[in-house]
């Protein structure tokens, strides 16, 4: 609240414009009041001392001005993204599909929900994934890997191949392919709330040997055959499977 006769001069900056205008996300500012100088530097010395004596019209010109010689070369997906999200009834999660980046929050809070899988957030860039009982990191969440048609399929291993699509129906993913039968067992294909496409599996033998958590994949072994008859256990991963977990864009 400001003081009775006191008045005061802002600018509304669009979503997506901090970072361009600022020189640092809006996110590191959020809920707080940080001097001018603080965010850009001994320069706004001379702005802060004309804006205390300038008229209200005026302020509003002084600060559209400084703001216009700031402004940074716009990012075309962030302007892309600010788009978007200007229109009425748009929802996140399909802005960050539709243009190949990640809505990281909505995504851990998928796998968390769909798998009981423990997000470790390192900063803006990567999110880390361990199993519910263990330390180790298996996997990751970063919004440079945008998945690919052609690419690897991710494989997680369930124990309860229906409560797991039980799971992921209810925590918003939707699947697309299955339950169907494979050489290994039974697996279905699903996309989580950023577009990304997963699978998961069952060993009709059971649970395969688990290795240390954060292990690479290659080690894990698993059942030969469907048919589970005794035969040399193999150090193979599961068909299509990849080692560097599952990846939001």
């Amino acid at each position: 609240m400001l003081p009775a006769g006191r008045r005061s001069s802002g600018i509304r900056l669009r979503p997506g414009a901090a970072a361009a205008v600022l020189g640092l996300p809006a996110s590191e500012l959020r809920d707080l009041r940080v001097p001018l100088e603080q965010v850009w530097g001994a320069g706004p010395d001379r702005l802060v001392e004309s804006l205390a004596v300038a008229s209200p019209p005026r302020r509003l010109e002084l600060l559209a001005t400084a703001v216009s010689q700031r402004r940074a070369a716009p990012d075309g997906l962030v302007a892309a993204a600010a788009q978007r999200l200007a229109r009425p009834r748009t929802r996140v999660a399909q802005v960050a599909a539709d243009l190949g980046v990640t809505d990281r929050p909505s995504t851990r809070t998928f796998y968390e929900q769909a798998f009981g899988w423990r997000v470790h957030d390192h900063g803006p860039a990567y999110s880390g994934i361990a199993a519910p009982d263990g330390e180790g990191e298996v996997g990751g969440l970063n919004p440079g890997a945008a998945p690919s048609a052609d690419g690897p399929l991710v494989l997680p291993f369930s124990e309860d191949l229906d409560a797991t699509v039980t799971a992921v129906l209810a925590a918003g993913g939707t699947v697309v392919a299955g339950p169907y039968k494979f050489p290994g067992g039974r697996r279905f294909e699903f996309t989580d709330r950023s577009g990304n496409r997963l699978g998961v599996f069952a060993d009709p033998c059971g649970a395969p040997d688990r290795a240390p958590p954060g292990a690479p994949l290659a080690t894990v072994s698993s059942c030969p055959s469907p048919s589970c008859r005794p035969a040399p256990r193999t150090t193979s991963r599961p068909s299509g499977a990849s080692a560097s977990g599952p990846r939001s864009r």
